[in-house]
């Protein structure tokens, strides 16, 4: 059985009664998380908020980069990595098998979704989700929305993308920011029906 965790913001996964549950679920007070920072270009930042609960409980994490984007990236600064190296797909199979919590950060929903299947995390997500005894998926905002069929996301808002356009005016970013909240729909990539 699937075991899910999610909150409606990455933050909120740091609260101390969300981490109770999910060590609950985990059958262990210091489960092994491994942190999927993908939805949020694996910012610094943004994993050292998200993972707070889980750092002051004393649980091990490790911090499995996939993004195009340098970790050290903290804000508007987008340049890509000189010399991008990946983990292999036997690399990132041996991370999962040794979590007992995956953990996916906010932010674009659509990124992280496209760049799991160009590697292979897609897979390997859904695998261990088939597992009677897999790892409990947990997650705020987008890394909520990923375990599931559909959900309603900013995605598809180009100033959410890894590249935006550069040549949109002030006005258009406005405008295109109320009309791109799409549903976010790929039944291939759910780990689960929606509820």
């Amino acid at each position: 059985m699937v075991q899910i965790v999610c909150t409606g913001k990455g933050s909120a996964m740091a609260l101390p009664k969300v981490i109770q549950q999910v060590q609950a679920l985990a059958q262990t007070l210091t489960p092994k998380v491994l942190y999927l920072g993908t939805p949020s270009y694996d910012r610094d930042d943004i994993f050292s908020i998200q993972t707070k609960g889980f750092q002051n409980a004393n649980c091990p994490i490790f911090k499995l980069d996939l993004s195009e984007i340098s970790t050290a990236t903290a804000g508007a600064d987008t340049s890509i990595r000189a010399t991008p190296s990946y983990p292999t797909v036997d690399e990132m199979q041996e991370r999962i098998d040794d979590s007992d919590v995956i953990m996916v950060s906010g932010g674009n929903t659509l990124y992280a979704m496209n760049r799991w299947k160009h590697l292979g995390m897609d897979s390997i997500l859904k695998n261990a989700a088939a597992k009677d005894d897999g790892p409990v998926f947990c997650g705020g905002s987008a890394g909520a929305i990923c375990w599931f069929e559909k959900g309603n996301s900013d995605s598809m808002n180009p100033m959410t993308f890894l590249h935006p356009d550069p040549n949109l005016t002030e006005e258009q970013k406005k405008r295109l920011g109320l009309y791109f909240n799409e549903w976010v729909r790929d039944p291939e990539g759910a780990l689960c029906a929606a509820l």
